[in-house]
Formats: C-alpha cells, structure tokens, sequence
C-alpha cells in the first residue's frame, strides 16, 4: 500500500507538472514579447543636434520610460534592407540624400500595460512627428496573456483537486488496513495525537518520495524536449520560446516538494479521523 501511495503522488504530480512546465513557458515567452515591446518616435525632418537632444531628455523624464536608443536614417535603412532579405536589392539607391526614412528614438517601457500611456505623451512632445508601436497587436497580446494566467489558474486548482482525491484515497486504504492496530492503540489510552503523529510523518515521507520520482521524470522529459526542439526536430528556431531548465525546474522542485509533503501529511491527517472515533 506504500507503494501504491507513492505511484498516485507520482501519477498526481507528472499530470500536473506537464501542464505547469506548460504554462511557466507561456509565461517565459509572452514575459519576453512583452519585455521586447517598444515604440518608435520618428523626429520632424531638420532638427538641430540640441533639439534632438531636447526630445530625447523629454522621454526620458517620463517615469515609464526605461530606455531610449537613437536610430539614424542609414540605420533605419539598413534594418528596413533586412527586412526584406534576399529582395534587399529592391532598396538600392535610396541611400545618402535619397534615404527617405526618418531619424527616430526606439523607447522600451518599465510595464508594457502603460504603452499606450508612454504613446500620448511621446506625441506631444515638440520636434515629434509621429509615434507607432503597433496598438492593436499590443492590446491583443496583453488580453491574451490575461487569459491564459486565469485560464492556466484554474485547470491548475482543478488538477490539484483531482489529485488531493486520489492520493487521499490511496493513504486512506493504507490508514484502514492498520485500523485494528490502531484500534488497540486506543483502548490502552494513546492520545489521539500519539497516534496521529506516526501516520503524518509516513504520509509527509511518501509524499517526498512521490514528489522526487515525479521531479525526476520530468526533469528528463523536458531535458530531452528542448534537445529535440535545438536539433531541429521542430524546424522552430534555436531555443525558440523555450525556457532554461534552471528556470522551470527550480520552480518545479520547489512547488513539488512542498506540495508533496503537504499532501502526504494532509491525506494521512484527513484519513484517520474515522477510526479515532472508538
């Protein structure tokens, strides 16, 4: 029956530990999207150096403001010829005088939700000419990621639900196969306590044990995933939205052993109540 705890704390775990790895990724890679978010503010043609300067210091002085990197017209130009890769040669010949792309300052923000705040203001400041940071695909990826914390909340308490239940009923059988002992233990006038403590330190063990078989499989089932993706067996590119284990599996580890061993405890607590009652 110890054996059969520790496998439903494990099948409980990997259930859920595949889809936590899930969804740490997807709060990796939109954390990264969003920490990748900037805007653009083109400056008027013309402006002097000092005016220049004067509209990069206005930006930074707004509190949302995290950096501001200047980008010249050849700049722009040659970041416009990459764009479009093997047809660059299309662009040939709008270099120097004929370069018809503007100066700009590329503005990344302290919290991507305050955009659209850090865009008002941008506009307005004097020697701007126009500020894009694409406001539509801004807001959808924001709503998205909203979604997918609330949905990813959820089905998280809902598998943890499902596995308190299975793990509960399996220590419950190990608890009713020593009800006599438990029992006798009684009537020679052991507390309720005394006997309590010995079936929560076995319950926490077994929920270590279930945690740290569970760790392990996972922990070498991502491993091999982000192998297989890195050698190309996706065709996604390098690493692509894929977080470092260290970050997935310390946070894994950390959450698995506590839940373990809470859950150990808490199914051997919850399991003898019924046969203290003599």
């Amino acid at each position: 029956m110890s054996v059969a705890s520790v496998l439903s704390v494990v099948a409980a775990l990997i259930i859920i530990g595949v889809f936590l790895v899930f969804a740490l990724n997807l709060n990796f890679m939109t954390g990264e999207i969003e920490n990748n978010l900037e805007l653009k503010v083109y400056l008027n043609d013309g402006l002097t150096q000092a005016q220049k300067d004067s509209v990069k210091t206005n930006i930074e002085k707004n509190s949302l403001c995290k950096s501001v990197t200047y980008e010249s017209k050849n700049d722009a130009l040659t970041n416009f010829k990459q764009d479009f890769g093997d047809k660059s040669y299309l662009l040939n010949g709008y270099e120097g005088k004929n370069n018809p792309l503007p100066e700009s300052y590329i503005v990344k923000v302290t919290d991507s939700t305050k955009l659209k705040d850090m865009y008002s203001y941008s506009k307005d400041i004097s020697g701007v000419k126009d500020v894009v940071y694409g406001e539509e695909v801004v807001d959808n990826l924001l709503k998205f990621n909203d979604m997918a914390s609330v949905v990813c909340i959820v089905i998280f308490i809902v598998l943890s639900i499902v596995s308190i239940f299975i793990i509960y009923n399996t220590i419950k059988l190990t608890v009713y196969a020593r009800r006599n002992d438990i029992t006798v233990m009684k009537y020679v006038g052991a507390t309720d306590w005394f006997i309590r403590f010995p079936f929560l330190i076995e319950g926490s063990i077994l929920g270590l044990l279930g945690s740290s078989v569970s760790i392990l499989i996972i922990r070498n089932i991502y491993y091999y995933v982000i192998g297989f993706i890195q050698g190309g067996g996706t065709g996604l590119p390098l690493g692509s939205g894929i977080a470092p284990p260290g970050i997935i599996m310390g946070q894994v580890t950390l959450l698995f052993i506590v839940y373990g061993i809470i859950i150990g405890a808490a199914g051997s607590a919850f399991s003898i109540r019924k046969f203290l009652d003599v």
